[in-house]
C-alpha cells in the first residue's frame, strides 16, 4: 500500500490474533506507540459482505515505522493474548 501522492510505502500489517478476546483486549486501548510512532489499529475487516456481517480476529496495523520487524509488532500485541502470526503488505 503506497502513498497516492508521494509514492511512499505506508507500511502496513495485519495481526492474526488466535481469538477474539485478544482482538477486543488490543482494540481497547485508544492508542498504540511503537518505536515512539503512534500506529493505526483496527479490526481487519469491519465491512459487511454481501449480505453478511463478517466476523474476524484480525487486526490491521497501520502508520508502521520503516525499521520496524514483525517481530516487533507480535511483542506489542502478544501481551493482549495469543497472536498466530503477523504479515506486512508487500507493495
Amino acid at each position: 500500500i503506497t502513498d497516492w501522492a508521494t509514492g511512499v510505502s505506508k507500511r502496513c500489517a495485519i495481526v492474526f490474533c488466535a481469538d477474539e478476546q485478544t482482538s477486543v483486549r488490543a482494540l481497547s486501548f485508544k492508542t498504540h506507540r511503537l518505536d515512539g510512532k503512534l500506529i493505526r489499529v483496527s479490526l481487519a475487516d469491519q465491512d459487511k459482505k454481501g449480505t453478511k456481517k463478517i466476523s474476524t480476529t484480525n487486526l490491521f496495523v497501520g502508520n508502521i515505522a520503516e525499521k520496524c520487524t514483525e517481530e516487533e509488532i507480535h511483542k506489542l500485541f502478544d501481551k493482549f493474548g495469543p497472536i498466530e502470526s503477523v504479515r506486512f503488505f508487500r507493495n
